[in-house]
C-alpha cells in the first residue's frame, strides 16, 4: 500500500469537507454577530473539532479503506503515522487534525524526539522574497510540540530560531504561536535571551521574540518580565515594535516610559512611531494631551 498516496486522497477530501462545514456554520452566523471576540472563536473552534473528529468516522468514496479510521487504524509504526503527519501539513489547509495527532502522542517520548528532529531539519533562514521553501512539516511539528506543552523543545527550537540572522517571516509566526501555546513554560527563557542580547535589529529573530514575550507575559505580568521588555525596548532598533509589545503587555508602567522617550525623541521620529506610541500611551490608560505633536495631525482634527 502506498501510504503517502492514500494520506493525500484523505487529506484532500479533508480539506473539502472542512470548508464546507466552516462555511456552513459561518452562514448561520448573524450579521450583526461580532466575530472578533474569543468566546467566538471558542465556539466555531468547538464546533469544527466535531467536524474533524465525524468526518474520520464516515464512509469515503473512492478511498481504499472504509473510513478514514481505518485507515489509521492500519499504520502499524511512528515512521508510518509521522509519513502520514507530514502528507497532512503539506495538503491540508487547517493543522492536523486530533485523530491523528492523538496516535502520535500515543508513541510517547519517541514521537516527541522525532517530531523535534522533523523541525529543526531545515535552516530558517530568510532570503528576502517571502518564498522560502520550509516544508509544511517543520511549522506543524513545532506547533503541534507547542500545543503539547513539551518543555525539553523549547531551548532548541528557540536556539534554532536564533541562529538565523533574519529569519523567514512565516516562521517568526510560527515561532510567535509555539510561544503562546506554551505560555508561562517559555517565558523565562525568552527574557533570558533578550537580557543577554546587546541590540535588537530590525527583522531579527530576537525582534520576533520581543513580541512572543509581551503575548506569553502578558497572561501573568511580572516583575521580570516588565523589566525585560523596558530594556528590550531601549535596545529595539524599531521603537515601534518596541512600543506595541509594551501596549500588547498591558503594564501601565509603560507609560511613563514612552512618554518620556516621545519628549525626549519628538523631533528625530517618524510619524508611525509617534502616532503608534501615543496609541499604546492612550490604550494603557495615558493622558496624550500633554504631549507634543510634532506632525501637527492631532491639532488639526481638533481644529
Amino acid at each position: 500500500m502506498d501510504i503517502r498516496a492514500q494520506a493525500q486522497f484523505l487529506f484532500e477530501k479533508y480539506n473539502e469537507y472542512m470548508i464546507r462545514a466552516e462555511n456552513s456554520f459561518l452562514s448561520s452566523v448573524p450579521g450583526t454577530r461580532d466575530v472578533y471576540t474569543e468566546e467566538f472563536e471558542r465556539e466555531i473552534g468547538t464546533y469544527t473539532d466535531a467536524e474533524s473528529d465525524a468526518f474520520f468516522t464516515k464512509p469515503l468514496a473512492g478511498f481504499a479503506f472504509d473510513t478514514p479510521a481505518d485507515f489509521f487504524a492500519s499504520l502499524q509504526t511512528l515512521d508510518e503515522d509521522l509519513a502520514v503527519f507530514s502528507v497532512a501539513a503539506e495538503v491540508s489547509d487547517v493543522e492536523p487534525p486530533r485523530a491523528l495527532t492523538d496516535r502520535l502522542a500515543g508513541f510517547g517520548q519517541e514521537a516527541t524526539d522525532r517530531l523535534l528532529e522533523m523541525a529543526l531539519a531545515e535552516s530558517w533562514e530568510g532570503d528576502g522574497t517571502g518564498q522560502e521553501d520550509i516544508p509544511a512539516s517543520v511549522p506543524a511539528a513545532i506547533r503541534l510540540l507547542g500545543k503539547w506543552g513539551i518543555e525539553s523543545s523549547i531551548e532548541p527550537i528557540l536556539r534554532h530560531f536564533c541562529s538565523a540572522k533574519s529569519p523567514d517571516e512565516y516562521m517568526a509566526d510560527v515561532i510567535g504561536d509555539y510561544a503562546e501555546d506554551m505560555g508561562d513554560r517559555i517565558v523565562p527563557e525568552l527574557r533570558r535571551i533578550l537580557n543577554e542580547t546587546g541590540s535588537i535589529p530590525a527583522g531579527s529573530a530576537e525582534e520576533s521574540l520581543l513580541v512572543a514575550l509581551a503575548k506569553a507575559g502578558a497572561k501573568h505580568r511580572t516583575e521580570e518580565n516588565y523589566d525585560a521588555l523596558r530594556a528590550s525596548f531601549r535596545k529595539a532598533e524599531r521603537k515601534v515594535i518596541g512600543a506595541l509589545c509594551l501596549g500588547d503587555y498591558g503594564d501601565p508602567r509603560a507609560i511613563a516610559l514612552l512618554k518620556g522617550y516621545l519628549d525626549r525623541n519628538a523631533h528625530a521620529l517618524d510619524r508611525e512611531t509617534f502616532y503608534e506610541s501615543m496609541s499604546v500611551i492612550r490604550k494603557l490608560g495615558g493622558d496624550i494631551s500633554d504631549i507634543n505633536d510634532p506632525f501637527g495631525d492631532f491639532r488639526r482634527k481638533q481644529q
